[in-house]
């Protein structure tokens, strides 16, 4: 007898590198990967220069791109598919276009899986969303406050530079501490309630190596580009942000250059 009940799967689940390891996946992880990328709220996606409504337990992504990271022929992807839908466990549309299609999949009974039993209306999840960002935005604030004095230990300041001299360990000579701007900090838990509020689930950075990135940008813009820049990084995405999931600080840097040029032109 199938045990009852449910339990709420976290999404970076996805990050883990057992999840990532090169392999061909099985039907059964197949249906748990589309689950697990499902939108947990309504939001638009910029998809080939056009605007697509994603609605709460609804997957964009493209068909071929999703088989080959399944491992997957085109064939074996589509008769998939096909199969969900005569269980009626999901609809799709499929959108053909010279500037890239796409496919936009609904997991039917979405609530099943991620919700509590009850339907709730969009404003009930803005709500539950906004108390989860609060509570780790507090969270954050009280391990920093904990670890004060403690920061290179423990990676929140960020890495050393390379000595200049010397053996490097502690701080010896030709060691010196490297000093970020002073609004680093401030966008990283910006970027992380920003990606939260987006996906759902918290922002795992690396506090190193993403200070670092968020550092060489604030040396030449101001922070106000470079949040508007953050902004629209976490709302549009790129292409191949959009087709790979990857919308953290070193994805955000990849695609600097990208989303200037595109809010020059007004597209964003």
């Amino acid at each position: 007898m199938a045990p009852g009940g449910y339990i709420h799967w976290w999404r970076c689940v996805t990050e883990h590198p057992l999840y990532r390891e090169r392999r061909r996946f099985s039907r059964y992880e197949a249906w748990e990967h589309l689950v697990l990328n499902a939108a947990f709220r309504d939001h638009i996606e910029i998809w080939g220069g056009r605007k697509v409504h994603v609605k709460r337990g609804q997957c964009l992504f493209s068909g071929r791109e999703k088989a080959k990271n399944w491992g997957w022929a085109r064939m074996s992807f589509k008769r998939f598919l096909e199969y969900l839908e005569a269980e009626q466990m999901v609809s799709r549309e499929v959108v053909h276009g010279p500037d890239g299609g796409y496919t936009l999949l609904t997991i039917l009974n979405y609530e099943r899986f991620q919700g509590d039993g009850l339907d709730r209306t969009g404003d009930q999840v803005d709500r539950e969303l906004d108390h989860a960002v609060d509570h780790a935005e507090a969270t954050r604030e009280s391990i920093i406050s904990t670890e004060e004095g403690k920061e290179v230990k423990k990676g929140i300041a960020g890495a050393l530079p390379a000595p200049a001299g010397g053996s490097g360990n502690g701080n010896g000579p030709g060691r010196k501490p490297r000093k970020t701007h002073p609004e680093t900090d401030t966008l990283l838990a910006e970027f992380g309630t920003l990606y939260e509020k987006k996906w759902g689930k918290p922002y795992l950075p690396t506090f190193a190596r993403d200070k670092k990135l968020l550092h060489d940008m604030l040396a030449v813009s101001s922070v106000e580009e470079v949040r508007a820049r953050m902004i629209a990084f976490l709302i549009y995405g790129t292409k191949w942000t959009r087709d790979t999931g990857k919308y953290d600080v070193p994805a955000f840097r990849s695609a600097w250059n990208e989303i200037g040029v595109l809010k020059a032109r007004g597209d964003l």
